[in-house]
């Protein structure tokens, strides 16, 4: 049996291993604010969104008072990623318009309903691009086709590329992003209370794309 005084030495003695061992695992990867943002060294292949890590928000006025906040819950996406044609990189993104999340229940039922989005009619967004235009090594911008509401308009999101490595958590191979796209939700027939909330919607995304073959 161990004595009293020999037990916060052998805690000590553990804690000081599991740090180790978590800083040998840290070097083997690419530390925080260090990813490669070459496009010429980005690993070509096809990628899956981390919705763990991945966030889809969008805001819009609220009277004039202030900003209304929302996301939703469950985002899928794909890209398909070819280091010698980064220009032709194709992303696809769906939406599950019942997952809208206000942080307000009735507001979100609101949204929900046949008012606004009208999830039984329409349960599904989805953004599609296949085209990429580069405006510096780690900005882009990113035309498509956004489908809401029954409605197809061609939206441009601003991209920011924070860069690719491994994730020594997951031990992935993942690249990621911010973006951001401005439109008007008349365009899409959402034209309720136009006159209180305004009409323009700011869309922000913020991702982490998981190699699949990693």
């Amino acid at each position: 049996m161990l004595s009293a005084f020999k037990i916060p030495a052998v805690v000590l003695i553990l804690a000081l291993t599991s740090c180790n061992t978590a800083k040998n695992l840290a070097a083997n990867f690419i530390p925080t604010g260090k990813q490669d943002v070459a496009l010429t060294e980005i690993r070509s292949g096809a990628y899956t969104l981390d919705p763990e890590h991945s966030y889809l928000s969008f805001s819009f006025d609220h009277m004039g008072f202030s900003t209304t906040h929302a996301r939703f819950d469950q985002v899928a996406a794909t890209l398909n990623f070819n280091s010698l044609t980064p220009g032709q990189a194709a992303l696809s993104i769906t939406l599950n318009m019942a997952s809208v999340n206000t942080n307000v229940a009735k507001f979100d039922e609101l949204l929900r309903s046949d008012d606004f989005f009208d999830v039984e009619k329409f349960p599904e967004a989805t953004f599609l691009s296949d085209a990429v235009y580069f405006t510096s090594d780690t900005t882009a911008e990113v035309p498509g086709t956004l489908t809401l509401h029954g409605v197809s308009q061609k939206v441009v999101f601003y991209v920011t590329f924070r860069g690719a490595g491994k994730n020594w958590i997951s031990g992935k191979y993942t690249l990621g992003f911010s973006a951001k796209a401005v439109v008007n939700r008349s365009a899409f027939g959402l034209k309720n209370l136009l006159a209180l909330t305004g009409d323009e919607v700011t869309i922000e995304i913020d991702a982490e794309f998981n190699l699949l073959e990693d």
